[in-house]
């Protein structure tokens, strides 16, 4: 589909102040620059105003970067230097988006009977919720072939994050289970 899965630890500032920040998996287009980081690479992505895009990318997994990355946390630990974040930290008080903030587009994949009707079924939660579909992928599967059911893939046009949660309990109290769902990123 032109996208890259990737784990992604994220944090902006918000037009109203508040602060966005959270780790998960992502889907990145292929052009993205942090798509292209693999293997034991990890890289840092930072925008700013005044200088634009600036990546910085360096070993960071395997034995070596994650045993000197693990000592020097318990060496802050044993030496006062770290603290543990508490729910009323400052840079958590802040921590909150407008809805129209904190909008993106998504990837859900879930498992569905494979008879008529259901994409109808389907669509009709995301309707329910506001959430407009941007496409519909369904793999064929010969008739014959027994299996009672099949990927259904759909991708979103910007919408609001606690309407996708909302989806997802719905999709899964009609029993189409427990969906894959990752945020889009956008160049």
């Amino acid at each position: 589909m032109g996208y890259r899965v990737k784990l992604l630890g994220s944090a902006r500032r918000g037009n109203s102040g508040g602060v966005e920040a959270g780790v998960s998996p992502v889907l990145l287009p292929l052009s993205h620059p942090l798509a292209a980081v693999r293997n034991e690479y990890n890289a840092v992505l930072v925008e700013s105003r005044g200088l634009g895009h600036n990546l910085f990318m360096g070993r960071g997994a395997g034995p070596e970067p994650t045993s000197v990355s693990l000592l020097a946390d318990i060496l802050d630990i044993a030496e006062g230097r770290a603290w543990p974040i508490r729910a009323s930290h400052p840079f958590l008080e802040k921590a909150r988006l407008s809805e129209e903030e904190s909008r993106a587009r998504f990837y859900l994949r879930i498992s569905v009977p494979d008879r008529p009707g259901v994409l109808a079924q389907v669509s009709s939660l995301f309707a329910a919720e506001g959430i407009s579909i941007a496409s519909v992928l369904q793999p064929e599967t010969a008739l014959d072939s027994g299996r009672e059911r099949v990927p259904l893939i759909l991708t979103t046009h910007g919408a609001d994050a606690a309407r996708m949660a909302a989806l997802t309990e719905k999709l899964g109290a009609a029993g189409w289970g427990s969906p894959v769902l990752l945020k889009i990123i956008e160049d």
